[in-house]
């Protein structure tokens, strides 16, 4: 059942498949209209997750209505001058009057728009990171995330604040940069390679000294008060093959994560034009991906794993609410453990 209430070009997905355990979809929103997903016979350990631009209009209660997360991106340290990121090289969060701001490039942060989500029973958190911080894919210069290596102690502590400053309920790691150019990353990065202040050491210390940290942190927070703080990585399907040294580093950590979600777009795989377990158009399947960190990194725990679309911007890698649709019932179709 469709229908076009909400977004002409994204349709609503209302009913149109049986939610199992294994089900969680993130839409990663950047601009313009929000897709709806209403899932039939959800479960309690089902997630729908919403990504939310802070440079994209701010959904309305009816567009966030059936989600169970949402995730504001993101926090950086940089700032955006003359189209240019210029890194704030003390590893420091750029805030606008001390808060963040939540979409509508507002000038501060919602509290009343996040107190609304949480009230409504949603876990709202905070995105750190993305592309913005530096990629590895060919033609980026952006290196902020250089600056942040070794300060782990003094990020962890500006995350945390930010959590409970503004009544979030936990930290989502969005790291697209390179972390292994000595070995599967050898042609990546080179521009920001040049600049001297990279290596794989930092950057692999960093990704688990953060993660630790953070975890720490959110637990001393979570015994002062009560509540219950998640920690979350994004990742990008390509380092989310198993013989990737963020791979590892995440299966060492994996106690200390809620859940991952992989962002199946922009990358080695695209269920969009292949299916889930086509390689036509991509460079690998999106089944063996799901599959592998569901068996291998979270032992079997498929509530763990997030199957990540984006909804616009990103080219053959778009999905519509149909995409989501049909490859969420391959999934199923395909392996019903999940």
């Amino acid at each position: 059942e469709f229908n076009n209430i909400i977004c002409p070009k994204l349709q609503t997905l209302n009913n149109m498949i049986g939610v199992n355990s294994f089900t969680a979809l993130a839409l990663w929103v950047f601009s313009g209209c929000m897709t709806k997903f209403v899932p039939a016979n959800a479960l309690d350990d089902s997630r729908l997750i919403a990504y939310v631009s802070k440079n994209g209009p701010c959904p309305t209660n009816e567009q966030t209505d059936v989600y169970t997360h949402m995730i504001i991106s993101s926090a950086v340290t940089y700032k955006e001058l003359s189209g240019t990121h210029v890194c704030n090289e003390m590893c420091e969060i750029e805030l606008n009057n001390s808060t963040l701001a939540v979409c509508n490039d507002s000038n501060g942060f919602d509290q009343g728009l996040i107190d609304s989500w949480r009230r409504s029973g949603k876990r709202v958190m905070l995105s750190f990171g993305g592309a913005g911080m530096g990629g590895s894919w060919p033609g980026d210069e952006n290196n902020c995330w250089d600056y942040c290596f070794g300060k782990e102690e003094y990020l962890a502590n500006q995350l945390v604040d930010i959590v409970s400053a503004q009544n979030l309920d936990g930290v989502d790691l969005n790291y697209e940069y390179c972390y292994d150019v000595e070995n599967k990353q050898t042609e990546l990065c080179l521009e920001q390679r040049r600049q001297g202040l990279y290596s794989d050491a930092k950057a692999q210390t960093f990704l688990d000294t953060l993660t630790s940290k953070l975890r720490v942190k959110l637990n001393l927070l979570q015994e002062s008060n009560g509540r219950t703080y998640e920690l979350t990585h994004t990742v990008r399907d390509v380092d989310l093959e198993f013989d990737s040294e963020y791979y590892r580093i995440l299966k060492e950590r994996r106690d200390d994560l809620a859940f991952i979600t992989s962002m199946f777009f922009n990358g080695i795989t695209n269920p969009v034009q292949d299916g889930v377990a086509g390689i036509a158009d991509g460079e690998a399947s999106a089944i063996t991906i799901y599959e592998n960190l569901i068996v291998d990194l979270f032992s079997n725990e498929a509530t763990k794993v997030v199957f990540g679309f984006c909804i616009s911007e990103c080219s053959a890698w778009s999905a519509t609410s149909t995409d989501a649709k049909y490859i969420l019932q391959d999934l199923k179709d395909l392996d019903d453990r999940f």
